[in-house]
């Protein structure tokens, strides 16, 4: 494994972790029943490097909540924090 394939591991795995703390922490404890979230992490055509994240889960019912919304916004979140990552690593420009 290279160590560009390790750091985008590493930047996988922090954006999924973003994702899923924002989601449980919006939530009630046990309000989430089936979460699942995939994080890619590879480069484009233009060579630029591409995050994209695939984010789903539901409420127990009874939890009054906007799922996609709460999904869109940790999603949003957490590709800031990819964002903030590669630009310290100066892999995108700022």
């Amino acid at each position: 494994m290279s160590a560009e394939e390790v750091s985008w591991e590493d930047l996988a795995l922090r954006v999924e972790e973003k994702v899923r703390r924002r989601i449980y922490s919006s939530l009630p404890r046990g309000g989430v029943r089936d979460f699942s979230v995939t994080v890619y992490v590879d480069r484009d055509d233009d060579g630029r490097i591409v995050v994209d994240v695939d984010a789903e889960f539901n409420a127990h019912p009874g939890v009054d909540v906007d799922l996609e919304g709460l999904i869109s916004e940790a999603v949003e979140e957490a590709l800031k924090e990819a964002d903030l990552i590669l630009m310290r690593r100066r892999l995108r420009p700022e």
